[in-house]
C-alpha cells in the first residue's frame, strides 16, 4: 500500500471531546447505534484531509477543534509529496493536522510545517477516497472516469506516452509563438535598424579619432605660440651660437683631458655623455613639431567640423564615446543578422511542432480506439459486480464523446448509471444515492484492485438497502479488497462487520 492511516486523534470536534483511534492496515469497521458518532468520525477524517468545515464542528463550550492523523507512506509517495509540495519527511512518516476556530478560520500543518488548506486537500485526494456521501469522492468527478477506464484497459503507459509528447508539443508551440512574437517586433524595427546602420556607416567611425582630433585642433589653434617656442628651444639646443649640445660636446672633450690628471674624474664622463644623448633625442621631436605646425585655416575648419559631427552623433544616440557608438553599430548589425537566423529557426520549429502534433493525434487516435473497443468489458464487469452486490437491475455504461485533444487524448469519458428498470441512464454523479455510489465504487475498486493508486478507502452507507446474502457478498468483496487497500467502513450489518480485522 502507498499509504496507511495508523492513528487519528480528534479533540473538541462536534460531540467528541478527545479520542485517539489506532487503525490496522486491513478492513476496519465502525459500527454502533444511531448517534454513537460514527458519521462524526468520518467527517473528522474528511476535515483532516481538506474537507469543508463549519463552526458547528467545534464542540460546545470550546473554542478550537483539532484533528490529527499519522500516516505511514511508501517511499515513492513520500518522494512525490516532497517534490510537489516541498514537505520534509523522516522515515516516510506523514503527520497531518488541522484546527478550526470560532471565527471560522482554519489552519493546516503537514509534518509540522504550516501549509495552505489546498495542499492538505490535494494530499488527501492522493491518499484517500471517500464513498457514500456526496463530498470528496473521486467517483463524482467525471475527469477521473477516464483514469478508471484506462487503468482497467491497462493503457496508462500509452496515455503517459501521449502526455509526454503533448507536453513536448506544448513546449515547442510556446517556443514557436515566443519566437514569432520576437520576430514580429524585430521586423517592425528592421527598417529603422537599416537606416541607423547606414547613417553610422556614413560617419566612418574609428576608435581613437576623437582624441586625435582634439590633439590636432589644439595644435593648430596654438600654432603661432607653439612655433615660436619650438624655434627658441631648437636654437637653444642645437642651432644657435650658444647651443647647449655644442657646449656639452666641448665639456666632454675638456673632461676627457681632465681625467688624465685627476683620479676618479672618469666616472663622471659617462654621465655627461648620457646627458648629451638624451638631449639629442629631443631634437627630432622638435623637428617633427616644426614640420607639422604650419597653420592652415581650412584644415582647422575641417577638423572642427568633423569634431562637431562626432559630438552630434554621440548626443543623438545618447553615447559618451566613439567606442560606445561603434558598439551600438555592432548591436544593430547583430539584430538584423538574428532576424535572418530567426526566420530559419522558425522553419525548424514549425517542422518540429508539426511532427509532434501529428504524433499527438496518432497516439490520441490509438487511445480512443482502445477505449471505445474496451469500454464494453468494463461495463459488463461493473454490472456483474453491481448485480452481485444487491443491485440486480443496475445498468452501467461508459459514455465516450470526442473532445479537443489534450494531454489525455481526444475522449471525454463519463460513467452513466441506472438502478431501476425503466429508469433512463444518467450521469452517475447526479442520480446515484450514497449507498449506490458506495457499491459502484466497491465494484470498480474490486475490479481495479491491483492497479489503484489510492490506498485508503472510506465507505459510508454501503449497507443501504442491503441484507442477508448480499451483505455477505459485500463483506467478502471488501475483505478481498483489503488485501491491497486500507478500508474504513461504517455499517450496521453484522454480516459486513464480521469481516473486520478489528
Amino acid at each position: 500500500m502507498l499509504a496507511t492511516l495508523k492513528e487519528i486523534r480528534i479533540r473538541n470536534f462536534s460531540l467528541i471531546e478527545d479520542v485517539k483511534v489506532d487503525l490496522p492496515s486491513g478492513l476496519s469497521i465502525i459500527t454502533g447505534e444511531t448517534g454513537a458518532g460514527k458519521t462524526i468520525f468520518v467527517h473528522a477524517l474528511e476535515v483532516l484531509l481538506g474537507g469543508k468545515i463549519s463552526t458547528d464542528d467545534i464542540r460546545v463550550g470550546t473554542d478550537v477543534a483539532t484533528v490529527e492523523g499519522y500516516f505511514q507512506v511508501a517511499a515513492d509517495l513520500a518522494n512525490h509529496i516532497a517534490n510537489r509540495w516541498g514537505i520534509c519527511f523522516e522515515q516516510n512518516e506523514l503527520f497531518l493536522k488541522r484546527t478550526i476556530t470560532r471565527d471560522g478560520r482554519s489552519r493546516a500543518w503537514v509534518n509540522a510545517s504550516p501549509v495552505p488548506i489546498k495542499v492538505l486537500r490535494e494530499i488527501g485526494e492522493t491518499i484517500c477516497d471517500f464513498h457514500g456521501q456526496h463530498t470528496h469522492q473521486s467517483l463524482l468527478d467525471p475527469r477521473n472516469h477516464l483514469l478508471y477506464l484506462d487503468a482497467f484497459l491497462d493503457i496508462e503507459a500509452k496515455r503517459g506516452q501521449l502526455t509526454h509528447v503533448w507536453e513536448e508539443w506544448v513546449k515547442q508551440r510556446r517556443e514557436l509563438d515566443n519566437l514569432l512574437n520576437r520576430l514580429s517586433d524585430m521586423r517592425e524595427k528592421a527598417d529603422f535598424y537599416k537606416f541607423e546602420i547606414e547613417r553610422l556607416e556614413r560617419l566612418n567611425l574609428h576608435e581613437g579619432e576623437e582624441e586625435e582630433l582634439t590633439s590636432r585642433i589644439k595644435l593648430l589653434e596654438n600654432s603661432e605660440t607653439i612655433a615660436s617656442l619650438v624655434n627658441e628651444l631648437y636654437d637653444l639646443l642645437y642651432a644657435g651660437e650658444e647651443a647647449v649640445l655644442d657646449k656639452i660636446n666641448q665639456i666632454i672633450k675638456k673632461w676627457g683631458s681632465l681625467q688624465q690628471y685627476v683620479d676618479g674624474a672618469d666616472r663622471y664622463l659617462s654621465q655627461l655623455e648620457s646627458m648629451l644623448y638624451e638631449l639629442e633625442d629631443i631634437v627630432p621631436f622638435l623637428e617633427d613639431i616644426r614640420s607639422n605646425i604650419e597653420y592652415s585655416p581650412d584644415e582647422l575648419d575641417t577638423l572642427r567640423s568633423r569634431y562637431m559631427e562626432l559630438q552630434e552623433a554621440k548626443r543623438r544616440y545618447g553615447k559618451s564615446s566613439i567606442k560606445e557608438l561603434l558598439e551600438y553599430y555592432e548591436r544593430l548589425k547583430q539584430e538584423l543578422a538574428s532576424l535572418d537566423l530567426g526566420e530559419m529557426e522558425v522553419d525548424k520549429l514549425r517542422q518540429r511542432e508539426h511532427e509532434l502534433r501529428e504524433e499527438v493525434e496518432r497516439l490520441a487516435g490509438e487511445l480512443s480506439e482502445l477505449r471505445r473497443a474496451g469500454k464494453h468489458q468494463l461495463e459488463q464487469k461493473v454490472e456483474a459486480e453491481l448485480h452481485a452486490l444487491g443491485m440486480p437491475n443496475a445498468r452501467f455504461r461508459v459514455k465516450i464523446e470526442t473532445k479537443e485533444t489534450d494531454a489525455t487524448g481526444k475522449d471525454k469519458v463519463e460513467f452513466l448509471f441506472s438502478a431501476n428498470p425503466g429508469e433512463p441512464l444518467g450521469p452517475l454523479r447526479k442520480i446515484a444515492s450514497g449507498g449506490e455510489l458506495s457499491r459502484t465504487m466497491l465494484a470498480l475498486k474490486s475490479i481495479l484492485a491491483e492497479k489503484d493508486t489510492v490506498s485508503i478507502l472510506v465507505f459510508d452507507e454501503i449497507d443501504a438497502g442491503v441484507s442477508g446474502r448480499i451483505a455477505d457478498i459485500v463483506g467478502e468483496r471488501m475483505d478481498k479488497l483489503a488485501d491491497s487497500h486500507q478500508i474504513i467502513c461504517i455499517t450496521h450489518l453484522p454480516q459486513i462487520a464480521s469481516f473486520a480485522c478489528r
